[in-house]
């Protein structure tokens, strides 16, 4: 009997032994990594597939036409870069912020320039940052700071009108006059620029009135001046990568290192200004001088994004709150994204709406119903085809066009599977990604992919808005199931703020003029992650959008 138990177990044994081994064999074969993954050739060492993309915006989508939605190619030094625009994958890179985290070399670039703030942190110095800014860019915020936007969004219509159209002259009440063509994409960054000096804070760049630069712009341009020279790029960019490097007596990272510390000692001088403001209007409060009928604002105080940044620090216990080193740190972070992102992002909506005279003139008969110049945070919000507008130029348009994640340790990347092309990750499960191993994440790509928005999903077409279709529901997103704003725990702190300086603009430009095409083919470069508009064939030039405005009677 003993004789036979052994044999029948054994038996058993094998046979779970090859049951496993036959289902651990489906699921490897269902499993990748990223070297058997496909992707196009190396051309250079050096810089891997890096020039092809710096000369070719279209590249990646042209990639993803080819190999599908997940790919590897070789970034700058030949580094293995993984591609991905599946959304199972992308939410979960999205949500779980300890194994995939922005790439140091990355963060080491940001840093550099513009100090140790929200843009370059990670673990838990990012989850206070992000904790005590949070407040700042509620809803319940927005409502008191869209005073501000309006207010700059007015001051730039008045300002197109007394430059580009004499409303006192008689002989341009009509004819050529009244109709120039401007690049739109300057004007809107100075207005940016002044909305977030006031609503973010309470500090007056004045930038749409010219003149002399502000000493903090002054500083700012300085260093990206000093860290842009295209001569010394492959040096920083080794730099970056690797960090013994960095140890090297190197020329440009000297010349950096005057205009930061100037940048943040005026971000220490704007703290320390608002910080005493708050504490006059605590100690007022305290003293029985708020508002006896209870106005929302003048209780709270100040409410522009630095002051309430400072009161939701100040209400941590000690041991939570950041230093005011680190509060001032987070300064050029908030002027560096809230006006040069919102100003690429509102150029390509005009851009759009130009090139769409039936949207633009549906959307300004809406515009034109609201019988007041400074509509309020709910006024804008009660505009639905205003909301599907924006909606659609961030979707199409993300000034962001890709970010970057490096794993910090191995873990299985699950795929959706099914939408992807031709190629060895067709229908597989997942992808094993290694420690170290570099992502590439297309925020654009998303928000146009076919399988997704349907078959004109590059199409202009804010209506698309009122009946969207179910597939968008997968989306990892933090605004309306775009995800241009990124998303989980690093998703844009300030979308919210973008959304309402962009409708808030879009309200008076909209109510005054007319925008046309000027006939120039407009591109996006791919020399950065922002997705910069330039002409095609004046890239010497810079980033421009030039559109023809013409006053609307």
């Amino acid at each position: 009997m003993a004789g036979f138990d052994t044999v029948t177990f054994l038996a058993l044994l094998c046979g779970v032994v090859l049951y496993i081994a036959r289902y651990t064999r489906q699921y490897l074969d269902k499993t990748l990594r990223v070297s058997n993954l496909p992707g196009p050739p190396n051309p250079s060492l050096l810089y891997g597939n890096f020039k092809k993309l710096a000369s070719d915006p279209d590249l990646t989508d042209k990639w993803r036409d080819t190999y599908g939605r997940t790919f590897q190619f070789r970034g700058l030094f030949g580094i293995q870069e993984l591609h991905t625009s599946d959304p199972k994958a992308l939410s979960h890179i999205a949500n779980n912020l300890a194994i995939y985290q922005k790439a140091p070399a990355s963060r080491y670039n940001v840093a550099r320039l513009v100090g140790d703030g929200i843009l370059s942190s990670e673990d838990n110095a990012h989850k206070t940052q992000r904790k005590i800014m949070t407040p700042a860019f509620s809803a319940r915020s927005m409502r008191s700071l869209t005073p501000a936007f309006m207010h700059h969004a007015n001051h730039l219509r008045d300002l197109w009108n007394e430059k580009f159209f004499s409303l006192d002259d008689d002989e341009n009440q009509e004819g050529e006059d009244q109709e120039k063509r401007i690049d739109v994409l300057p004007w809107l960054r100075r207005a940016a620029l002044d909305s977030m000096g006031e609503a973010g804070l309470s500090y007056a760049f004045n930038a749409l009135l010219g003149g002399e630069p502000s000493k903090f712009m002054k500083a700012m341009g300085q260093i990206f001046h000093a860290a842009g020279g295209k001569s010394t790029f492959l040096v920083r960019s080794a730099q970056a990568t690797f960090p013994i490097l960095r140890y090297l007596p190197l020329l440009r990272e000297v010349d950096v290192t005057g205009p930061r510390e100037t940048l943040l000692g005026l971000a220490a001088e704007i703290l320390g200004d608002r910080r005493r403001v708050v504490r006059e209007a605590a100690s007022a409060a305290g003293a029985g001088a708020s508002n006896p009928k209870g106005d929302e604002d003048e209780e709270r105080g100040p409410c522009d994004i630095l002051s309430s940044m400072i009161k939701t620090n100040d209400a941590l216990p000690e041991g939570e709150r950041l230093s005011d080193a680190e509060l001032a740190a987070q300064i050029p972070a908030l002027v560096m994204s809230g006006h040069d992102n919102d100003s690429i992002s509102l150029a390509w909506t005009l851009y759009r709406l130009a090139s769409s005279p039936s949207t633009q003139t549906k959307l300004r008969k809406e515009l034109l119903s609201l019988r007041t110049d400074s509509p309020s945070y709910d006024q804008l919000n009660s505009l639905r085809y205003l909301e599907n507008v924006v909606r659609e130029g961030t979707r199409l348009d993300s000034a962001v066009s890709y970010v970057t994640r490096v794993a910090v340790r191995d873990d299985f990347l699950p795929l959706g599977g099914g939408e992807d092309k031709k190629g060895k990750g067709r229908g597989c499960g997942g992808v094993m990604v290694s420690k170290g191993q570099k992502i590439h994440i297309p925020l654009r790509a998303v928000n146009v992919d076919k399988a997704i928005w349907g078959e004109d999903a590059l199409l202009f077409r804010p209506e698309r808005w009122d009946t969207l279709p179910s597939t968008v529901q997968g989306n990892p997103s933090t605004y309306a199931h775009v995800f241009s704003f990124y998303a989980g725990g690093h998703s844009c702190i300030g979308y919210r703020y973008a959304i309402m300086e962009q409708k808030a603009i879009l309200f008076s430009l909209l109510r005054a003029f007319e925008f046309l095409p000027d006939g120039a083919a407009v591109v996006r470069t791919s020399e950065s992650s922002l997705s910069r508009p330039i002409v095609e064939g004046e890239r010497e030039r810079g980033t421009q959008m030039p559109l023809v405005v013409r006053r609307f009677v």
